[in-house]
C-alpha cells in the first residue's frame, strides 16, 4: 500500500503487486482456455465474488453466450500482455506463459474472423458459441439478430477490429494485418460520418446505455483514441491525424471549456449531448460518468506522448499536442473531485452536473486503474508542486482501494470484483457484461503504469 501523499519513487514499491496481478490473470485465462479444448473463445465466465463458474442455466453467463466485447478486448489484452512478458522476463516458466497466450490469440482470432464473416462483416453484443448474432426477446428468449453488410458499425466492431489488429502482429501475417486495418478504418469512417451505433444492451439497472435518437455519446470517440494509439504504435501513420481529431472532438463537444455551458463548472465532462451540440437532459439531469472522463485523460495523454515522440510529428503538430495536453490536468482534477467517494473509496458511476450530486453511486472497478494511468500521465506534464501532489494523492487513493477493496488474495487470477455499492459493499451488479475483464482495463492500465514508473 502507498502512503496518502507518496513520492514518485515510492511507486516502485507496488510494482511487484502489479506484476503478480498481470501474471496471475493471464495464467487463469490460459488455464481456463486449455481446460476446454473444443471451446475456442476466451473464457472468463466466472463469478469473481465466489470463484465459481457461472451455471449453465444462467441466460447471460453460460458458455453458449459469447460477448464480442470480451473477445475483442481479450485479443488486444492477451497480445499486449504477451509482449510485456517477453520484454520483461527471461525465466523460461514465465516465457512459457507468453507462448500459451500466443496459441490462444491465434485460435480465438480465427473464431472471431469466422463470426465476422458469418454476420456479413459485423458483430453484435450477443452471439452464440457458433458466432451467430443474437438478441434477447421481450420474453427472455434468444432470437437471431439479422445483420446486413450495410448496417452501421457498432461498439463490438470497434473492440473486435482492434483485437484482430493486435492479433495480426503475432503471426506476422500481412494479409491479416491489412484486413484488420481496413476494419478499424471502416469503424473510424463510420464514427466520423455519423454511421455508428452502440450495440450495448442494458444489463444493469441505473446504467442508461441503450441508443436514443437525438443523443450522442463521447464513447465511440474515446474508444477511437485507443484504436489510433494501437495502430500508430505499430507503424500505421494515418492514425496520427485521426487520433488528434478524436481528442479534439471530445474537447470541443463534451468538455465545458471557457464557460461553454454556464450552468456547469469549468472542465466538467458531459456524457451525452444532443445532435445540435447542446446538453442532453435526462429528467432534468446532465449526466457525467467520472470514470469515463478520467479514462479519456489517460488515453488522450497516452496518444499524445506517443505522437510527440515520432520523427514525422512536425513542429506545428507538436504545438497542437502541447495545447491539447494543457487541458488534461484540469479535466482530471475536476472529474476526480466530482466522482471520488472518499468514504467508500471508489469512483461513482454517474454524477449530475446540475445538482452536483450522484445519480448512480455504484463504484465499478475499472475506473480505478484507468484513473491511475491518467494520474501518472498528468504528473508528467504538470510543473506546479500542488498539482503534482494532487496527482500522487489521487494515484495513491486509487491504488490502495484497488488492491485492498477490489482485488482479494483469494480472488481467482487476482481478478478485481466488478462492483461495490455506495457503502463499499461488494454487490453482484454487471457493469457492462457478466464475464470478468480479460485484463483489458486492469491489466493494460497497470502495464502502462509500470512503464511510466520506470521512465521517471
Amino acid at each position: 500500500m502507498l502512503t496518502r501523499n507518496p513520492r514518485l519513487e515510492d511507486l516502485k514499491t507496488v510494482k511487484g503487486d502489479y506484476q503478480k496481478i498481470l501474471l496471475s490473470t493471464m495464467k487463469l485465462i490460459a488455464d481456463r482456455y486449455e481446460k476446454n479444448p473444443d471451446y475456442h473463445w476466451i473464457d472468463t465466465k466466472l463469478n469473481i465474488n465466489t470463484g465459481e463458474d457461472f451455471p449453465q442455466w444462467d441466460p447471460l453467463g453460460n458458455r453458449d453466450i459469447v460477448y464480442p466485447w470480451i473477445q475483442g478486448r481479450g485479443l488486444e489484452s492477451l497480445t499486449l500482455h504477451r509482449n510485456w512478458i517477453k520484454k520483461t522476463y527471461s525465466d523460461k516458466t514465465v516465457l512459457g506463459l507468453a507462448d500459451r497466450l500466443e496459441d490462444i490469440i491465434l485460435e480465438v482470432s480465427e473464431s472471431v474472423k469466422k463470426a465476422k464473416k458469418l454476420n456479413r462483416g459485423h458483430l453484435f453484443f450477443f452471439m452464440n458459441d457458433r458466432g451467430e448474432a443474437l438478441n434477447m426477446g421481450n420474453d427472455g428468449s434468444w432470437v437471431q439478430e439479422q445483420i446486413k453488410p450495410e448496417d452501421p458499425c457498432n461498439t463490438s466492431d470497434m473492440f473486435v477490429s482492434r483485437g484482430l489488429f493486435a492479433a495480426s502482429l503475432i503471426p506476422g501475417s500481412e494479409e491479416d494485418r491489412v484486413l484488420s486495418i481496413k476494419y478499424v478504418i471502416n469503424v473510424l469512417n463510420g464514427i466520423k460520418h455519423g454511421d455508428f451505433v452502440t450495440d450495448q444492451q442494458p444489463l444493469a439497472e441505473g446504467n442508461p446505455v441503450s441508443a436514443i435518437d437525438g443523443r450522442l455519446s463521447h464513447s465511440p470517440w474515446m474508444l477511437l483514441i485507443g484504436s489510433m494509439t494501437l495502430l500508430l504504435k505499430h507503424g500505421v501513420q494515418e492514425a496520427l491525424e485521426s487520433g488528434i481529431y478524436a481528442i479534439r472532438y471530445i474537447l470541443e463537444n463534451h468538455v465545458n471549456i471557457n464557460g461553454k455551458w454556464e450552468k456547469l463548472k469549468e472542465f466538467d465532462f458531459i456524457e451525452y449531448i444532443r445532435t445540435d451540440g447542446d446538453l442532453w437532459y435526462n429528467k432534468k439531469k446532465v449526466l457525467c460518468d467520472p470514470g469515463h472522463a478520467l479514462e479519456f485523460v489517460g488515453l488522450a495523454l497516452q496518444f499524445c506522448f506517443l505522437a510527440e515522440s515520432l520523427e514525422q510529428t512536425d513542429a506545428k503538430l507538436k504545438l497542437e499536442i502541447k495545447e491539447i495536453t494543457s487541458f488534461m490536468f484540469p479535466i482530471f482534477h475536476r472529474n476526480f473531485v466530482n466522482g471520488y467517494n472518499r468514504k467508500a473509496k471508489g469512483i461513482i458511476k454517474l454524477f449530475d452536473l446540475i445538482t452536483r450530486k450522484p445519480v448512480n453511486s455504484q463504484m465499478p472497478w475499472w475506473s480505478l486503474p484507468e484513473t491511475m494511468r491518467a494520474a501518472l500521465g498528468c504528473y508528467k506534464i504538470v510543473k506546479d508542486r500542488a498539482d503534482r501532489s494532487f496527482c500522487m494523492k489521487a494515484y495513491s487513493l486509487c491504488n490502495n482501494s484497488l488492491l485492498k477493496n477490489y482485488i482479494k488474495e483469494d480472488s481467482p487470477g487476482l481478478l478485481a470484483v466488478q462492483t461495490r455499492d455506495k457503502k463499499g459493499k461488494i454487490v453482484d451488479i454487471i457493469p457492462a457484461v457478466p464475464d470478468a475483464d480479460p485484463g483489458f482495463h486492469t491489466g493494460l492500465a497497470l502495464i502502462d503504469c509500470l512503464e511510466m514508473i520506470d521512465e521517471q
